[in-house]
Parts: structure tokens; sequence; C-alpha cells
């Protein structure tokens, strides 16, 4: 599925340090971090995935509108159905371990936990539903616009801190 450089990653959790850096120094609107004697680095989409060692595909990935069904989310909750409408990433990572690594379900949850846990993280460990439908064809994850979608959810994240602050 072409996430295998994620192994080498090697890090536990986003230091707080790095976290609240980037949050002071990423420019949303310009795609850019202020670095401490004053050059920018530009950030492309390319180099989140060559940091990351993920895959950067040219299908965006999307968020369904919310309250729209969509058949994949309607059979992943299926599988939670005592614990619907709040699945947990720890429930998901549960079941993963019951599939076997082959079958459609195990890879769709895989991407699942990899888009809630480290990409779109959600604070109350709850999973974001809204990707689901771009994991229909789990075998095309590799297709998946990674870099764009990580970049864009980095903005989306200054952008609502930022907004908190003032």
């Amino acid at each position: 599925m072409g996430f295998g450089g994620l192994l080498e990653f090697n890090v536990a959790e986003t230091p707080s340090t790095l976290g609240y850096w980037l949050l002071e120094n990423f420019d949303p609107m310009a795609g850019v971090i202020k670095l401490r004697d004053g050059r920018e680095l530009h950030v492309e989409a390319d180099d989140v995935t060559h940091v990351l060692g993920i895959p950067n595909g040219r299908t965006v990935i999307k968020r369904k509108a919310k309250n729209l069904p969509h058949p994949v989310v309607t059979e992943f909750k299926s599988f939670f159905t005592n614990h619907s409408p709040n699945i947990t990433t720890y429930l998901v990572g549960d079941e993963l371990l019951t599939r076997d690594a082959d079958s459609i379900w195990f890879k769709r949850m895989f991407l699942i936990l990899i888009t809630t846990c480290l990409v779109e993280c959600c604070g109350n460990g709850y999973v974001i539903s809204r990707i689901i439908p771009n994991f229909e064809d789990s075998d095309r994850a590799q297709e998946l616009s990674w870099g764009s979608y990580i970049k864009k959810c980095l903005a989306e994240e200054v952008i609502d801190w930022r907004g908190e602050e003032e």
C-alpha cells in the first residue's frame, strides 16, 4: 500500500515542542515554514511524503459531507454496532487484528487508523468516518494524494489554533 516508510520513522508521538513550533511557524496561506534566521522554507506535497516515506498519488482525498450515507461507511460502522457512532481508534485496532492481512477490511482499517492517528487527529480518539469513502478501493491507496492531504490538515489546524488564540 506504500506505507513501508513509516516503519523506519521511529517516532512514537509528535514531540510537543515540534508541534507547537509548527503551529507558530507554518504559514498556511503561503505554504511556508518560517525559519529562525528569517528565511522561508516552501513546503510542497512531495516534500511531506518524502519526509514521512509515504505515497503521494494524484487522487485528491476528500471528506464526505456529514450525515451523507455511503455504503463503505455503513459497512464499517456495522462492525461496531455496540459502539456506534463513537468508534474509537482503539476499537478499530482491535478489530483490525482479527482480520487477515490481505483482506479488504484489514487494509481499509489500516488506512483509517493511519489517517485518524497520524494525519487528521481527533482529540477525543474517535475515528473520522468522513474520510472512509476514499478507501473503498484500498489497493489504490498509493494513488491518493497523501502529501496534499497532510499539508491541508496542517493548514486547517494552524488556522483553527490561531483562531482560538486570538
